[in-house]
C-alpha cells in the first residue's frame, strides 16, 4: 500500500537511468581489458551504470552521492507520524550501489525474473546503509519513506536488460531506441517498463589514475575532433519508466516527451527527472469502465485508457501485432503450448515485437494467469538460462538463434517468418474441434491494422486529433480480439462449474474427462496435471466472479439438463454420469451461439475523460487536495447510476487514502460497493483497516460509518474465509479409497465428491447397511468393493446407451434371460422397461412404469424345475402381464424395478421431478449394495438381502391420497436438489418472461420462480426451458425477502444487512449491492407508484430508497423496541407488525394507528403475519398457536377470531376472495373471505411453510416455500370454473 502522500493505483512507480555521465568511470565489461591500458574505446562494451532512481517517496543519484536527495520530495506543511504511515512493517531500505574506480576480477549475482544468475563482470564495493531522516531548516521534522518500489536485485538487472547488446559509446550520433521490459522479482511480482535509450554528445578523458571518465555535455555541433586524450563521443543513457500495470503506449508517450524536453535543457536532468517522477506517482489509473483520466505533461495532454474488464491487466498496446507475425493455426498451436506449460522461445529481429508478442500471449490467457518465469528480452549475457530446467517463456534476438536451436525440449517460436516448432522430443496434444472452429470463424472476421514499424519510434506530438483516433482504434481492436479469446476459454471449460463442489474443495476430474470426447482427452488430461489449471481452479473453488463467469452465466447459464422424462424435468443429477445421458453443453451445441461475439471493452463512443488539474511541482504538497476537489465535482456532477459514478467514487477513495484520510475512502468505498460491487478494491479496504492506529479505530468504531456498512465487515469475512480455504487441500480425483476406517461423516462427504449420493437421509441408510447397524464405521475394504461394483455397472450400462431414445436413461442392464418375447436383455430405464434381442441391435419396449398396476414375484415352473420369477400386471385388464424369470438374480431385479416404479408414481402424483431422480439414485445404490455383498472381503458378506430393503425408501412410502392436493398443485420444485444439506426456503419470487429479439435470432425467457434460502443462495428456475436452473451466490446469510422492482430488477435482502440487486432481463447475478442497515432486514414493499422500496429491519427502522437512483431518502423509526417482522402498504399507510403490536404509520414516519396484543402474546404466542383483505380486514396471526383474528381496517377494532388445524400459523396472503394460511405443520388452507369457513385443505409440504407469494391474482396462483426437513417449492392453482 502506498504511504501517505502516495497514490496507490498510480501509474509510475519509480523512473531510474541507466548508462554513463561525467560521474561514473567508463569501465569495460571484459575484465582482461585493463582501462588505463586502452588507447580508446572504440568497439569496447562499457559496464552501465545507475545513474538515478527517482520514485514518488525518494530521489537517489548514486554516481554522485549515497543518501537521497533531502529536498525531495517537496516538503509537505504538516507533520507525518510513523504510526500514520499505511506500511506499518517496513523493510529497511538500502542505498543502491555507488561504484569505486577499483577493479578487482570476480562474478556479480544478479536476478532476473526470479532466477540467480552468474555473469562476469567487475566486482564493486556496495554500501548497504539505511536511509536517514532528513532535516529541513525551513519545515518540521518530515520522516521520509524509506523504499524504492524495487528490490536490490531487479533494479541492478536493468543494466543488462537496458542494453541487451552491451553498452557501447559511439563516435557518431545514433537513434533513440526503445526496449519494453517485464521485471520479474524474486517472490513473482510483475511490474513493466519501458526503456528509451538517447545519446548525449561528451568529451571523455583520462583522470589522474588512468582510467577513462566523461565530461561535460557538449553544445557544439563539431564532432569527431581530437586533441591529446580528449575525444569526442556520444554516450548512452537509458531513461526507464517503471509501472505496476503494462500501459506500454502511455510509457513510451511519456518518456518520449521528458527526452524532448531533456535534450532542451539537459544539465537540469535531475531536476526534470523529480518533477517527472512526482507528478506521475500521483497520477493514477482509471478502474474498469467508461472513464479515462486525462493529464498534462509539459504542454503535452496525455490519455491513460481504463482496463477493459474486471480481473484483467490494461493493455492499452495493439493485440494485432500477434497476428500480423503469425496466422490463427500457429497462435493455436502456441496457446496449446503455454497452457501445457512448455519451454517457450520466441525469435524476433525486433525487441520490442518480441515483449509486446509475448505479452500478447498472457493478456490472451486469461482467465488463467502466467506467474512462472517471464523473460520478453533474453540478452546476451543472460542466454544460458534458455538451458535452466523448468517452465518458461523467453524471447532473445533473431541473431542467436545458432546458440539455441540445439537446445532440446523448446518450442521455437520465429516470429519473423511465421513458424513455431515444437521439439522432436515435445508431444503437444490438440485442441478440442469446435472450440477451435469457433475460433477461426471469428478471427476470419477480424481486420489487423497495425504498422510494427511504428512500435520501435519514439512519439509524436501535435497531433491530438490522430492520437485520439488511433486509441479508439485500438481499443475497439483490442476489446474484440479480447472477447474472442475469452470465448475460446469459456468453450473449453463451459462445463467445468458443474463438476466442482466449492464447499468440499472438490473437482471431480474423471467425470469431466468423460463427458469430453475422446478425442480431445489428452489435451485436458494434461492441462490438469498444470500449475496454471490448479491456481484457476483454487479461484473458482473461492466462487471468484470475473469476465469468465460473466461470460458463462450469459451466454448459456449454468444448468443440468439430462434426464428428460414426462415431467419436463431437467436435472442432472450428480449420480447419473453425463456418460449415461445427453450432454446439452457439448461444443457441438455452442456453434450458432458462440459466433455471435459480444464485444466486452467499453464503447468508444461512450468514453469519457477524467481531466487532472494542472501540476506544479513546488505546490505539490496541494496537488492531491486540488485532484480530490475536482473528483467530487465529477461524483456530484453525474448520474448515481451510471458506470462514471462508479469511477469517481473509486478515485476519490483512493485520493482520500492518499492525502491519509482513510474514514473518507473508507465511507467513498462503501458507497461504491453499493453502486458497483465489481470495483470494490477489497484488497485494499484490508490494508487500510489493518493500518489503523488505536485512536483512528477507535474513531472508526464509534462513526456511524461502522454502522451502517455491513461490507467492511463483510471483508474481513472474506479474508478468514480465505485464510481457511487457504489451508484446505484441493481434491481432484479420488483414485485411492480411504486405507482407514470410514466414519459416518466421512462416509458422507465420500458419497458426495464420488458423486454417489449428495442426499444426506439416504447416504445414512447405506452406511447402516454397509455396517448391518453393528459399527460405527465401515471397513475400507467393504467400501472399495462397494464402489468397484457401482463402476461396474456404469462401464456395463454405457455399452446400450447408444442404441436408445435420448430420453431414456439405462440404470440397469440384465444378463441373458428368457421372457415371453425371446432370449435377450432387459433393460431398466427412469421410465419402462425395455427388452434387447441377443444379438441384434433392435430395442422393444416391454412397459411403462405410469402403466404398471403391481409387480410381484411368482414360481414360475419349467421343463426342468421350479424357479422365482417377476410378474408385471398391467392397468389396462386386455393386455397380457409380461413375465420374466433373472434366476438367482431375480430378487434383486424385483428390489430395482418395484423401486423404480414406486419412485416413477410418487413423482407423478406429487408433481415433484426430484423424486424419480432419488429413485434412480436409489436404484444404483441398492444395485451395488448386493453386488458387493456377494464378495466375501465385504462386511455385509451374506446379509445384504435381508439389509436391502430398508434402501428401497419410496417402495414404503405412501402417497398423498388427498383429491384437492393433488388436483390444486402445477408443479413442485427442488432448490435443495444438489445440496448434502437441506436448506429451507425462506422467500419465493415470480417473474414473468417475455420474448427478446435479436437481429440474428430470437430468445424466448421464461417465467422464472426465485427462491432464497437461508444459506444465502439464490436458485431461479425457468418454468419454460424447462426448468433450467441458475446458481446465484449472493449472501453470507439467509435471503429473507426479494421482491420485483421496475426496470426487471429483483432486490433480495438478506440477514447479513445487505441488499442485493439483480438484473432480470437478462439475468446478471447482483449487479449492485446496497449496504446502509445496522440489522437484519426482515421485510421489503414496494411503495403503490413503485418508486420506492421501503426496507424494514429488525431494530425497528424502515430506510425509504429510491428505486430509480438507488439512494436512500429518508429513514423512519417507526418502533422503538424493535422486534419488527412485517410491513405492509396499503393506500396512504405503511403497516408494521411486531411480536405484539401492529401499527399504522404514514410514510413520513407519524404513527396513524396502533394496535397492542400484549396480553393476548402471553396466551396466544407472538405475532406471526397479517394480511389486509379486500374487504377492508387485517387477518392477525399468531405463530405459536393457530389463532387468526380479524379486525376492522378503519376503527381496529376486533370483529371476530377463530382458530385453524396446524401447529401455529407461518404465512398469510390474499387472492381475491380467499386467504391462504400456510401452517407450520406444511397445511395450506383456503379460507373465504366472507363466511371465514376453510373451504381446503391442502397437505403441501412435510415442514412448515415458511414463505409464501402471489403470482396472479387474477389466475389465483400462488407459491409457497417449506422448511428446511421439505425445502421445496409447490406451485398452487385455485380452479376459475368456482368455489370447490
Amino acid at each position: 500500500m502506498a504511504p501517505p502522500g502516495r497514490l496507490h493505483n498510480k501509474i509510475l512507480e519509480m523512473i531510474a537511468v541507466i548508462g554513463l555521465d561525467e560521474s561514473t568511470t567508463l569501465l569495460p565489461t571484459d575484465p582482461e581489458l585493463l582501462s588505463e591500458q586502452l588507447s580508446g574505446l572504440n568497439n569496447v562494451a562499457l559496464a552501465p551504470q545507475i545513474l538515478a532512481a527517482v520514485s514518488g517517496n525518494i530521489a537517489i543519484f548514486p554516481a554522485m552521492s549515497q543518501r537521497p536527495d533531502p529536498t525531495y520530495p517537496p516538503i509537505l506543511r504538516r507533520t507525518v507520524s510513523t504510526s500514520e504511515s499505511f506500511n506499518q512493517k517496513r523493510s529497511q531500505s538500502v542505498v543502491l550501489p555507488k561504484r569505486k574506480n577499483t577493479r578487482m576480477n570476480g562474478v556479480m549475482v544478479g536476478d532476473v525474473d526470479g532466477i540467480a544468475v552468474l555473469r562476469r563482470t567487475i566486482t564493486r564495493r556496495y554500501s548497504c546503509r539505511q536511509v536517514d531522516f532528513v532535516k529541513d531548516s525551513e519545515a518540521e521534522t518530515v520522516v521520509k519513506p524509506l523504499e524504492l518500489p524495487l528490490n536490490i536485485e531487479t533494479l541492478m538487472s536493468l543494466t543488462t536488460l537496458c542494453f541487451p547488446d552491451e553498452c557501447f559509446v559511439s563516435v557518431s550520433n545514433c537513434t533513440d531506441t526503445l526496449r519494453y521490459l517485464v521485471l520479474t522479482d524474486i517472490v513473482g511480482t510483475r511490474t513493466y517498463a519501458v526503456s528509451l535509450c538517447c545519446y548525449i554528445r561528451r568529451h571523455i578523458y583520462r583522470d589522474s589514475n588512468g582510467f577513462w571518465r566523461c565530461g561535460e555535455s557538449l553544445s557544439s555541433p563539431n564532432t569527431g575532433s581530437r586533441f591529446d586524450d580528449k575525444q569526442i563521443v556520444f554516450v548512452p543513457q537509458c531513461y526507464v519508466f517503471i509501472s505496476r500495470s503494462p500501459y506500454f503506449t502511455v510509457m513510451k508517450d511519456c518518456l518520449s516527451r521528458l527526452v524532448q524536453k531533456l535534450k532542451g535543457s539537459h544539465d537540469e536532468w535531475q531536476q526534470l527527472l523529480k518533477e517527472f517522477a512526482l507528478q506521475l506517482s500521483m497520477t493514477p489509473i482509471p478502474p474498469p469502465g467508461c472513464v479515462y483520466t486525462q493529464f498534462q505533461l509539459y504542454d503535452v495532454i496525455m490519455t491513460i485508457p481504463a482496463p477493459c474488464g474486471q480481473g484483467r491487466l490494461p493493455v492499452d498496446f495493439n493485440l494485432g501485432i500477434v497476428f500480423q507475425c503469425l496466422d490463427s493455426q500457429t497462435v493455436l498451436l502456441i496457446m496449446t503450448a503455454i497452457m501445457t506449460q512448455q519451454r517457450l522461445l520466441f525469435l524476433s529481429s525486433s525487441y520490442v515485437v518480441l515483449t509486446l508478442v509475448i505479452e500478447s500471449f498472457v493478456h490472451f490467457l486469461f482467465p488463467f494467469h502466467w506467474n512462472l518465469t517471464c523473460v520478453p528480452l533474453l540478452p546476451l549475457s543472460l542466454l544460458e538460462l534458455v538451458e535452466a530446467p523448468g517452465t518458461f517463456i523467453m524471447g532473445c534476438h533473431i541473431r542467436h538463434r545458432h546458440l539455441v536451436e540445439d537446445i532440446e525440449g523448446l518450442v521455437t517460436i520465429n516470429l519473423d517468418n511465421g513458424t513455431a516448432i515444437p521439439c522432436a522430443t515435445i508431444d503437444l496434444p490438440l485442441l478440442p474441434v469446435n472450440a477451435v472452429k469457433i475460433f477461426k470463424a471469428s478471427i476470419r472476421r477480424t481486420i489487423f491494422p497495425v504498422e510494427t514499424w511504428r512500435l520501435e519510434k519514439l512519439s509524436t506530438f501535435g497531433y491530438e486529433e490522430t492520437r485520439l483516433a488511433e486509441l479508439k482504434e485500438r481499443n475497439k481492436l483490442n476489446a474484440e480480439l479480447s472477447s474472442i479469446f475469452l470465448e475460446f476459454m469459456v468453450n473449453l471449460f463451459r462445463n467445468l462449474l458443474m463438476h466442482i463442489s466449492p464447499e468440499k474443495r472438490f473437482f471431480h476430474r474423471e467425470q469431466f474427462l468423460e463427458a469430453v470426447g475422446d478425442y480431445d482427452r489428452p489435451f485436458y488430461e494434461l492441462f490438469f496435471t498444470t500449475d496454471l489449471f490448479a491456481a484457476f481452479l483454487k479461484e473458482r473453488l473461492d466462487k471468484k466472479q470475473d469476465l469468465w463467469t460473466e461470460r458463462i452465466l450469459r451466454n448459456k447459464p449454468l444448468s443440468r439438463n439430462s434426464i428428460v422424462g414426462t415431467t419436463t424435468c431437467s436435472y442432472e443429477r450428480p449420480w447419473v454420469r453425463t456418460g449415461l445421458c445427453r450432454n446439452a453443453f457439448s461444443l457441438g451445441n455452442l456453434m450458432s451461439d458462440a459466433l455471435d461475439i459480444n464485444v466486452s471493452g467499453a464503447d468508444a463512443e461512450t468514453v469519457v475523460t477524467f481531466k487532472l488539474p494542472n501540476f506544479l511541482y513546488g505546490l505539490s504538497h496541494l496537488y492531491l487536495d486540488n485532484c480530490y476537489q475536482e473528483v467530487s465535482l465529477a461524483v456530484s456532477g453525474c448520474d448515481p447510476l451510471s458506470d462514471r459514478h462508479s469511477t469517481y467514487l473509486y478515485l476519490r477513495g483512493m485520493f482520500s487514502a492518499a492525502r491519509n484520510k482513510k474514514l473518507s475512502a473508507l465511507e467513498d468505498f462503501c458507497s461504491l460497493a453499493t453502486v458497483s460491487h465489481k470495483l470494490f478494491p477489497i484488497e485494499f479496504v484490508l490494508d487500510i483497516l489493518s493500518s489503523m492506529s488505536e485512536k483512528e479505530r477507535q474513531e472508526f468504531e464509534s462513526s456511524e460509518l461502522y454502522y451502517k456498512s455491513a461490507i467492511l465487515r463483510e471483508v474481513q469475512a472474506i479474508n478468514t474465509t480465505r485464510s481457511l480455504h487457504d489451508d484446505k487441500p484441493i481434491v481432484m480425483e479420488l483414485n485411492k479409497i480411504p486405507e482407514k476406517d470410514i466414519d459416518l461423516q466421512w462416509f458422507v462427504e465420500l458419497l458426495e465428491m464420488l458423486q454417489i449420493c449428495s442426499d444426506a437421509g439416504t447416504a445414512e441408510r447405506l452406511f447402516h447397511s454397509l455396517t448391518l447397524g453393528r459399527a460405527d464405521v465401515v471397513d475400507p475394504l467393504t467400501f472399495e468393493e462397494f464402489y468397484k461394483c457401482w463402476k461396474d455397472n456404469e462401464v456395463q450400462v454405457h455399452q446400450t446407451i447408444q442404441h436408445l431414445d435420448p430420453l431414456d436413461c439405462v440404470l440397469k442392464t440384465s444378463k441373458l434371460i428368457k421372457c415371453c418375447f425371446g432370449t435377450g436383455h432387459i433393460l431398466l430405464t427412469q421410465n419402462r422397461l425395455l427388452y434387447m434381442e441377443e444379438g441384434f441391435i433392435k430395442i422393444r419396449p416391454i412397459v411403462d412404469f405410469v402403466d404398471v398396476k403391481s409387480i410381484e414375484k411368482v414360481q414360475q415352473r419349467t421343463f426342468f424345475r421350479e424357479q422365482w420369477g417377476i410378474k408385471i400386471q398391467r392397468l389396462d385388464k386386455r393386455e397380457k402381464s409380461f413375465q420374466v424369470s433373472f434366476r438367482e438374480e431375480t430378487h434383486k431385479w424385483y428390489l430395482l424395478i418395484h423401486e423404480m416404479w414406486s419412485g416413477k408414481i410418487l413423482s407423478e402424483e406429487t408433481k415433484d421431478p426430484s423424486v424419480l431422480h432419488l429413485a434412480m439414485q436409489n436404484v444404483l445404490i441398492v444395485d451395488a449394495y448386493l453386488h458387493s455383498g456377494e464378495a466375501e472381503i465385504s462386511s455385509h458378506y451374506r446379509e445384504s438381502i435381508e439389509m436391502s430393503p430398508s434402501l428401497c425408501y419410496y417402495m414404503s412410502k405412501k402417497t398423498s391420497k388427498i383429491k384437492e392436493t393433488n388436483e390444486l398443485l402445477i408443479k413442485r420444485l427442488d432448490p435443495n436438489a444438489f445440496e448434502s444439506k437441506r436448506f429451507a426456503v425462506e422467500s419465493v419470487l415470480y417473474t414473468d418472461g417475455y420474448r427478446m429479439k435479436n437481429p440474428d435470432r430470437t430468445d424466448n425467457i421464461g417465467s422464472r420462480i426465485w427462491c432464497g434460502m437461508t444459506n444465502g443462495k439464490v436458485r431461479v428456475f425457468d418454468m419454460e426451458a424447462p426448468f433450467q436452473e441458475y446458481h446465484l451466490f449472493l449472501a453470507r446469510n439467509k435471503v429473507k425477502c426479494m421482491l420485483l422492482c421496475p426496470e426487471n430488477e429483483v432486490w433480495a435482502s438478506s440477514f447479513d444487512l445487505t441488499i442485493c440487486i439483480i438484473e432480470n432481463l437478462p439475468l446478471v447475478a447482483c449487479n449492485r449491492i446496497i449496504q446502509c442497515h445496522s440489522e437484519q432486514i426482515m421485510d421489503m414493499v414496494l411503495s403503490n407508484d413503485s418508486r420506492f422500496v421501503y426496507a424494514a429491519a429488525m431494530n425497528g427502522k424502515v430506510m425509504v430508497w429510491n428505486v430509480e437512483t438507488k439512494q436512500k431518502l429518508n429513514e423512519l423509526d417507526v418502533i422503538g423496541d424493535g422486534n419488527l417482522r412485517q410491513i405492509l402498504c396499503h393506500k396512504d399507510a405503511l403497516w408494521c407488525c411486531t411480536h405484539d403490536k401492529l401499527l399504522s404509520v404514514s410514510f413520513d414516519g407519524k404513527v396513524l394507528g396502533k394496535m397492542s396484543f400484549s396480553d393476548q402474546c402471553s396466551s396466544l404466542s407472538h405475532l406471526e403475519c397479517f394480511a389486509i383483505t379486500s374487504q377492508n380486514e387485517i387477518w392477525i396471526c399468531f405463530g405459536g398457536k393457530s389463532h387468526v383474528w380479524i379486525c376492522d381496517l378503519e376503527s381496529l377494532q376486533r370483529k371476530t377470531n377463530f382458530e385453524v388445524q396446524g401447529g401455529g400459523i407461518g404465512v398469510i396472503v390474499c387472492v381475491q376472495n380467499k386467504v391462504w394460511i400456510g401452517t407450520k405443520d406444511g397445511m395450506l388452507l383456503l379460507i373465504d373471505q366472507e363466511s371465514y369457513a376453510t373451504d381446503v385443505e391442502l397437505i403441501a409440504h412435510s415442514d412448515a411453510i415458511c414463505s409464501a407469494f402471489v403470482v396472479d391474482a387474477v389466475q389465483q396462483r400462488v407459491v409457497t416455500g417449506s422448511g428446511c426437513r421439505d425445502g421445496k417449492v409447490a406451485v398452487w392453482q385455485w380452479p376459475l370454473s368456482g368455489k370447490k
